[in-house]
């Protein structure tokens, strides 16, 4: 039985905030704030839950958090990074990976929004650091690569993962996967080609990729096989992905779709006030840039409706993605998908209308560069860049004044003012002491929790009791990777 409200069913009320949302994104843009447009509807619903204890809410916002410390010879510039993950679809479209590139002593850092279902998600953070791992390779060390895969030696691993709490592998496509990797190592060698740009070998990573990917799904001659059947899984959703490749003080961001990669450099300690650099860009229908592109590609006479009220041939919101082979393959190859037919998106005449190359923007960090925030747009829709590179500036004073207060030791001899400064600097941080230490949970509390006084429980609360079928009308799923570089004195030498 379904309980009425002002005239309306619950479920009624929440498909009409559904519909609320939808025309605030059409004038919003890109800086829009889904939780605030829904805090009325939210409000009404959620209140009708049991209300959850700051314990309760704190272990929810934690479940899925992850803190790693890295030494100076696993990490370089790269002393740590924490990260964390929220779900509102069931199961989560989102995936997040962190590795070591043990070839060439590179860190990756990725995170997968995955749409239509977690299958794509899932491939692309299983599969995509080995690819970019093999496009990074110099000839000889992937010719003992390829000898060692030949004759299935297992002690050279490409890269090294850091493992989350909720991560797990489909065992069904490990040999599938392998033998796709070991094609790609093979297809490497013979073209004997050495991408001295990053940026190159990124974008061929990423390419090959989503072309195995839809080659998989293209072998038909036994529709039965549960590794056929979960390959066009994977082809059929998609998932954009914003990946870091960070290699001494060369950062590169290879991003495609609508998660962000943003930069936070410290332009004044004694005020804490920090700087927000974007490192990505959205690529959706508020990217002219991106339009533009699409439009050019493809006749004059498709322009009315390549790109319509904001999506690809009017479905689509991201306009670079993996999978998603509707928007990549011929029509006829479509309709002889199973089920197929009545596929075909409206106005389909010159595929492929979604690419899989990604936009790299390269940086080099400066000693003012302190930490680099990598999202899905489930935590963009809630803030802006400058409040969250703010909200991690914070968290990093409030962390240090949970130790007791030591006088810096430095080179020359400390003088008052020197030690005023400090007392000063502390002063910032104790108005900012975090709730978590993880600074990614931080991050997540703050978007779903802040009001015009400061976090609400109540409405943190209320967020975190939304019915399972219901959340996903209210929020996106949320990954999140804070990664802190090292700039004391004593490493500055990595800047020169």
């Amino acid at each position: 039985m379904q309980v009425m409200i002002s005239g309306l069913s619950r479920l009624s009320q929440w498909r009409h905030g559904a519909r609320v949302l939808e025309k605030t994104f059409c004038f919003h843009g890109r800086e829009r704030n889904l939780l605030k447009c829904y805090r009325r509807t939210l409000t009404v619903g959620a209140r009708m839950n049991a209300m959850l204890t700051p314990t309760e809410v704190s272990n929810k916002l934690r479940e899925h958090e992850l803190s790693v410390k890295l030494n100076p010879y696993e990490g370089g510039v790269v002393t740590s990074f924490d990260t964390s993950q929220l779900h509102a679809n069931i199961p989560i479209e989102d995936r997040r990976a962190a590795s070591k590139c043990l070839r060439t002593g590179g860190l990756l850092f990725g995170v997968f929004d995955g749409h239509a279902g977690d299958a794509c998600a899932q491939a692309v953070k299983d599969r995509l650091f080995e690819y970019i791992a093999v496009s990074l390779l110099e000839y000889d060390r992937l010719a003992e690569i390829h000898d060692a895969m030949v004759d299935r030696r297992q002690s050279l691993q490409l890269v090294k993962s850091y493992n989350n709490t909720n991560d797990y592998t489909v065992d069904l496509m490990r040999e599938r996967y392998r033998k796709s990797l070991f094609k790609f190592v093979t297809d490497s060698l013979q073209m004997n080609t050495e991408h001295e740009d990053v940026a190159d070998a990124l974008e061929l990573a990423f390419v090959r990729l989503d072309e195995d990917l839809s080659s998989e799904a293209k072998t038909l001659y036994n529709r039965q096989t549960a590794t056929y059947q979960h390959s066009l899984k994977v082809a059929v959703s998609g998932a954009c992905s914003c990946v870091v490749y960070i290699n001494g003080v060369d950062v590169y961001v290879a991003n495609i779709g609508d998660s962000r990669a943003i930069l936070g450099s410290l332009t004044d300690r004694s005020t804490n006030r920090w700087t927000a650099k974007s490192l990505s860009h959205q690529h959706n229908g508020y990217n002219k840039n991106e339009v533009d592109r699409i439009k050019r590609a493809h006749p004059n006479n498709e322009s009315a409706f390549v790109i319509k009220n904001g999506r690809l041939l009017s479905e689509l919101a991201p306009l670079r993605a993996f999978g998603d082979i509707k928007y990549k393959w011929t029509a006829n190859q479509i309709r002889g998908l199973p089920n197929g037919k009545g596929v075909v998106p409206k106005h389909y005449f010159s595929p492929p209308y979604l690419i899989s190359s990604p936009e790299v923007i390269h940086h080099r960090l400066s000693p003012h560069d302190k930490f680099l925030v990598i999202a899905t747009d489930g935590l963009w829709d809630l803030m802006t860049k400058e409040k969250a590179v703010q909200l991690v500036g914070n968290h990093i004073h409030g962390k240090e004044t949970l130790e007791p207060f030591r006088i810096k030791t430095t080179a020359h001899k400390q003088t008052l003012s020197d030690i005023s400064r400090q007392l000063q600097t502390r002063q910032v941080g104790l108005a900012s002491q975090p709730i978590d230490e993880n600074v990614a949970t931080h991050l997540i509390r703050h978007g779903l929790g802040d009001s015009e006084h400061g976090i609400s429980h109540t409405l943190l609360s209320e967020v975190l009791s939304l019915p399972d079928n219901i959340v996903r009308a209210h929020r996106d799923d949320i990954s999140v990777y804070v990664i802190f570089f090292d700039s004391d004195k004593k490493s500055r030498k990595h800047f020169l």
